[in-house]
């Protein structure tokens, strides 16, 4: 994971207090990393594993011809209409 910090999965469920407040945590519920849940129960969590990851394509590079058809009217705006 590149822009999110690491996430766990709860193994087992359990409830405890956090702060106070009452915390049900059941099995596959995903944490992010640096929440009070994990603190003194990482026994309880698994990492999480994306198994079908979403890639972006790299931009296209723009072909050098492109850059000068920028003025010229589109094949849209020349093909006249049919009624």
């Amino acid at each position: 994971m590149t822009e999110y910090n690491k996430l766990w999965v709860a193994r087992e469920g359990g409830s405890f207090d956090i702060d106070g407040q009452p915390v049900i945590l059941n099995p596959g519920d995903v944490v992010e990393e640096g929440h009070p849940v994990l603190n003194g129960r990482q026994q309880m969590f698994r990492p999480f594993e994306v198994r079908f990851a979403v890639t972006k394509p790299a931009p296209a590079a723009k072909a050098k011809d492109d850059e000068d058809d920028e003025d010229e009217p589109s094949a849209r705006a020349r093909t006249p209409r049919t009624r």
